[in-house]
């Protein structure tokens, strides 16, 4: 009792700093709901990258770095081609005055462009691979966040399905040998004890597996708001490895 009240007593502190609160901060926790409850995770429905794209906002910055990226070299490009201005053109002489068309041709230095072109095309480089990294970090996270869910899942159906309904036959047939008098007490106390630690054990299991739902939630992001969840964001690669 005195360590699970110690375990207590420093989770709520440390609940209390992620939350930003002052030390020695005092609150309360109001359970709307029993805490093992077993809850599916809110995860949302479609393509997983448009998904991280939208929620995780480390993956949006990137993304937008290599869109900026990508319209600089489209930019450069466009300012190595040669610039054609038409217009009117007009010439006077002593006695009268001409009115026709003319056309300027602008070709613009070659080694400044290439060079230009070089600059825009190392920094969209860098920010697509900077993207894609992060990209697959998300990734990870969130397969890492599956598979530890769907481990906790069936580690919790199997203790409840099998060990728990065995636990609890156990104990209902020592009780009725002691009532009987085939077996002693000591039978019925070590059935009891048994019956208690898978009883413990599935409290565990509950509990492991609503951790790993919230780290599933929590690998895909938290819900964007109405506005931003209203844009299209899509993720995909061109064919020379850069992102899109």
């Amino acid at each position: 009792f005195v360590i699970a009240k110690a375990t207590v007593k420093t989770t709520r502190e440390h609940l209390a700093e992620t939350m930003g609160l002052p030390p020695g901060s005092t609150w309360e926790v109001t359970m709307e709901q029993d805490p093992f409850e077993l809850l599916e995770a809110k995860l949302p429905e479609g393509n997983s990258d448009d998904a991280l794209l939208q929620r995780l906002p480390q993956l949006r910055e990137a993304h937008s770095r290599y869109l900026i990226a990508e319209k600089e070299l489209e930019l450069a490009y466009l300012g190595s081609l040669p610039k054609v201005s038409v217009g009117p053109d007009v010439q006077r002489d002593a006695d009268s005055t001409f009115l026709g068309g003319g056309a300027t041709v602008t070709i613009p230095s070659t080694d400044a462009n290439r060079a230009g072109i070089a600059e825009a095309k190392t920094r969209r480089e860098i920010a697509a691979k900077n993207f894609e990294e992060i990209l697959f970090e998300s990734r990870a996270s969130l397969a890492k966040a599956r598979a530890e869910e769907e481990a906790s899942s069936q580690a919790l159906r199997y203790h409840e399905s099998a060990v728990t309904p065995r636990a609890k036959q156990a104990l209902e047939a020592a009780d009725r040998a002691v009532n009987s008098g085939v077996s002693d007490l000591l039978s019925l106390l070590l059935a009891r004890e048994r019956a208690l630690r898978a009883e413990r054990t599935g409290l565990e299991l509950r509990a492991n597996r609503a951790i790993a739902v919230a780290h599933l939630e929590a690998a895909v992001g938290p819900e964007p708001p109405r506005e931003e969840s209203a844009l299209e964001n899509t993720v995909s690669f061109s064919g020379n490895g850069g992102a899109r």
